[in-house]
């Protein structure tokens, strides 16, 4: 787009994670954040979900600058993956070019990426864009929102926010400065969906440090804390109410370290806090009334800190009395694996304290209450929500225009708005390309990329190796067919299933060479189709099937 404003998302906006938005004026583009998202069971042993950016990489001269709203992954993870493709100045305040800094030495990018540090209420000119970072409350330091200037008007980017009056850390949401830029007059605002659902405010970090503190209160054996070591401003209620109660802190887990090591460079955990912890192997000679271990792993992940102390893969053993804290939320989908890791810990002794039993945890995102709180504060002309699944998006669209909000636009990833010089649209069927990208190991693959539907085949149906060998001359099967099979039979225990594929794969090789001699490709695949048919009727299952014929 050459002329005028608009907003094209090409991740984030009909799904929750993975954040990526182009805007555009008069031919400048501004990217603001460039996240990931985590595989699902369709992706088996990819390491996680990138945007796939092809029309950044098409217009790559005409793109200016990177604004980085937060730290979290799904708004700053996707950054050095992609970078290759999106070589730009990158905007972002103090502690997530902490993060980010972390991330780039990671893949030796340390030197090649240009890091700009802003401050909130600051104003940075980039291309025909002038931004300003706005201070908001969220589950890790330095959330803001990003004013955008234009000549055709301002846009009003929320991040992920909410507006806790009482946060535990850090500064709390500028009302006072959201205020005076909707005075102003703002174009349009596209405003975070995650808690559209929840009714009233999404609550205070600062009463769950209350709750918390009184949990902890009275508690005679180890406390094992648990929480996203992204969220700082919890760890730091931890790490204070473990002082207050006469326990000396432990950690374990590689990036609660990081993060906590990025959180004191900042200045955000005093050092009188900060020295009261100690090394783990020191934690366990101590009593255990005198210990609080901080851990990750409250979403079960298989190898944080927390699952492997429940499978007794680490030296920090669970004795009856102790308690686990999960100050966290229970992500949908995870419930059942979370679930799992509550009765071995239970089995072993520990008491456990969650969401769902008592006070502690509140949302990072802001709820109906906060959400018409920031239309008020800021006025828009227009409301293009984002950061939520379609049903999201609807529901705030529907009650941004409720509060009266002139004009709502829903839309998903690569739907361009036009927001201006003429009156604002958006063109569903102008769709530009979107999609995913998968990083697996040292490669970037596409969803269609055939070695992922080959993984799926696998996990799915399992693999069967067939392999004969046919004398040249004579045109003779030389010795018995061999079968080899992984996640379909059990051979120890049907092993007259693995005879009759034997079987059905030596009559088909036979059959092969009566027709075509001795015609290697044709007898492979006579016999990967034989032994693929017997698995599927005897099976039901469509086993990946290799067949390799020896001349001998």
């Amino acid at each position: 787009m050459k002329d005028g404003l608009s907003a094209l998302p090409l991740g984030g906006v009909g799904e929750i994670g993975m954040n990526l938005m182009v805007y555009e004026c008069d031919g400048d583009m501004l990217i603001v954040d460039v996240g990931i998202t985590f595989p699902d069971e369709y992706a088996p042993g990819a390491d996680v979900v990138l945007p796939d950016i092809a029309y950044v990489r098409e217009n790559i001269k005409r793109l200016k600058g990177i604004v980085i709203t937060h730290a979290h992954e799904d708004h700053i993870g996707g950054l050095p993956y992609l970078w290759e493709d999106m070589q730009a100045p990158v905007y972002l305040t103090k502690f997530a070019s902490h993060v980010l800094q972390s991330k780039l030495q990671q893949m030796g990018l340390e030197n090649e990426v240009p890091v700009n540090v802003v401050k909130p209420g600051d104003r940075t000119k980039i291309g025909n864009f002038d931004i300003e970072y706005i201070d908001v409350t969220h589950s890790i330091p330095e959330g803001n929102a990003v004013a955008i200037r234009t000549k055709y008007g301002t846009i009003m980017h929320t991040g992920d926010y909410k507006l806790d009056p009482n946060p535990t850390l850090g500064n709390a949401s500028n009302i006072k400065r959201l205020k005076e830029i909707g005075d102003e007059g703002v174009l349009v605002m596209l405003g975070d969906s995650t808690n559209i659902f929840k009714p009233k405010d999404s609550g205070s970090e600062g009463a769950v440090k209350e709750s918390l503190d009184k949990v902890l209160a009275g508690r005679k054996n180890r406390v094992y804390f648990c929480t996203f070591a992204s969220n700082v401003g919890r760890v730091k209620s931890a790490l204070e109410l473990a002082k207050k109660h006469n326990r000396k802190v432990a950690l374990w887990g590689y990036s609660m370290k990081k993060m906590l090591g990025y959180a004191r460079e900042c200045g955000y955990i005093a050092d009188d806090v900060f020295n009261n912890i100690i090394d783990p192997m020191e934690a366990m000679t101590l009593p255990r009334n005198q210990v609080l271990i901080l851990v990750t792993g409250s979403q079960a992940e298989p190898r944080a800190a927390l699952s492997k102390i429940a499978n007794d893969e680490i030296n920090l053993e669970l004795t009856e009395g102790d308690t686990v804290l999960l100050s966290s939320k229970m992500i949908p989908g995870n419930e059942r694996a979370i679930y799992n890791l509550i009765n071995k810990l239970t089995k072993q002794g520990a008491e456990i304290v969650h969401e769902k039993s008592d006070f502690v945890h509140v949302s990072g995102h802001a709820a109906q209450d906060e959400i018409a709180e920031m239309y008020k504060l800021i006025r828009p002309e227009i409301a293009v929500p984002v950061h939520g699944e379609y049903a999201h998006l609807k529901a705030q669209a529907e009650f941004a225009k409720s509060l009266g909000v002139p004009k709502q636009f829903v839309i998903e990833n690569g739907t361009r708005v036009y927001l201006g010089p003429d009156a604002p649209k958006a063109v569903k069927e102008e769709k530009y390309q979107f999609g995913r990208l998968y990083v697996d190991g040292l490669n970037i693959l596409d969803e269609d990329k055939y070695i992922l539907r080959e993984r799926r085949q696998l996990s799915f149906h399992g693999m069967v190796m067939v392999t004969a060998a046919v004398d040249r001359e004579s045109g003779e099967l030389c010795d018995d067919v061999t079968i080899k099979s992984m996640g379909i039979v059990d051979h120890s225990l049907q092993p007259e299933l693995i005879e009759d594929a034997i079987k059905e794969a030596t009559e088909a090789a036979e059959a092969a060479i009566d027709k075509y001699g001795v015609d290697v490709n044709k007898i492979e695949e006579a016999m990967r189709i034989a032994v693929r048919r017997l698995f599927r009727v005897e099976r039901g299952r469509k086993p990946s099937t290799i067949a390799t014929v020896l001349e001998v």
